[in-house]
């Protein structure tokens, strides 16, 4: 005769996450360097007069964990923002404190030494000095603007583009993005033109660009909706937003809940809030913007474990 054996019941998981867990991650941080020198005055203007169109893409994203920086490509200035105190998502009024910044560079500055003033600072604030804290944070990402109208002036292998850029990135985590921008004046890009006829084609800037999936505007004209783009590339570095699951679930049984409402799967196209992936076993979140209040909301997930019984 067939002896059966009695499966064990089946087990649920229920769990409630804090929304401040889930984003804790989530952090980028923005670099800008500025050329100084006489000629810029109507470039830092442009910056200036459309800061706002920057600003924005950060301060709409309630969940996006961002701090920045502002420094000059001269050597013999001081940092000028982000450095001794913090300048981030918990900055009140950012867009003015930004734009006072920049007007404080002045035109006086006399060297484009764009990649070793950007070493020069970030090693002078690299954490070793208790009293400095550390510009990057090791588990975010990093953006920099390069802004200015001459060639890159840096010396020493140190300073060769791959070199540089290999030495930025051990700086982050592994699975942490380094990307540059340029918001250049040179002859080929755009319509500008260089006081020198310094050339972007074949430049370190170019290299340093193209090599970290970058892009380039034309610093000469008026860049208000370009550097908005330069905004929304960065925000689109985070990784998508993760739910660790301890446990493998059941994947039709798979249920999020937020405020005693279920949210529904799927792609966002469709309507959906989130999708399962099962190599990660993460719940993904295309976004948390239905998020009313970041600090003290919770995601509910229910769901029943996958023992390795096949009970139908």
């Amino acid at each position: 005769f067939l002896e059966y054996q009695k499966l064990p019941d089946p087990r649920d998981s229920k769990k409630s996450f804090p929304v401040l867990e889930i984003i804790q991650d989530n952090r980028v941080d923005v670099l800008w360097i500025v050329d100084d020198s006489g000629s810029m005055k109507p470039i830092q203007n442009n910056i200036i007069r459309n800061a706002e169109t920057f600003m924005q893409e950060f301060t709409k994203i309630k969940y996006l964990n961002w701090k920045l920086g502002l420094i000059s490509t001269d050597p013999t200035d001081d940092t000028f923002l982000g450095f001794e105190e913090p300048f981030d998502a918990q900055t009140t009024a950012p867009v003015e404190i930004f734009k006072m910044a920049v007007g404080s560079l002045g035109a006086s500055g006399g060297n484009e030494k764009v990649f070793s003033n950007i070493d020069k600072h970030l090693s002078d604030f690299d954490g070793s000095n208790p009293d400095r804290a550390a510009f990057v944070r090791r588990k975010s990402h990093l953006a920099i603007i390069m802004v200015t109208d001459e060639k890159e002036q840096s010396r020493g292998a140190k300073y060769d583009p791959m070199a540089f850029i290999n030495n930025l990135k051990g700086r982050l985590s592994p699975n942490k993005n380094l990307r540059f921008y340029g918001a250049l004046s040179l002859d080929g890009v755009g319509n500008c033109r260089s006081g020198d006829s310094s050339q972007y084609p074949g430049s370190p800037y170019e290299t340093v660009v193209n090599e970290t999936g970058g892009f380039t505007i034309p610093a000469c004209e008026n860049f208000g909706t370009r550097l908005a783009d330069i905004g929304k590339d960065i925000v689109s570095l985070l990784d998508s937003i993760k739910l660790l699951l301890m446990d493998r679930p059941v994947i039709e049984t798979l249920k999020v809940f937020y405020r005693g409402e279920e949210l529904p799967p799927g792609s966002r196209e469709d309507g959906g809030y989130w999708y399962y992936d099962s190599f990660s076993n993460t719940i993904n979140f295309y976004s948390l913007k239905f998020i009313e209040d970041l600090e003290r909301d919770v995601l509910e997930v229910d769901f029943e474990i996958d023992d390795g019984w096949d009970r139908d």
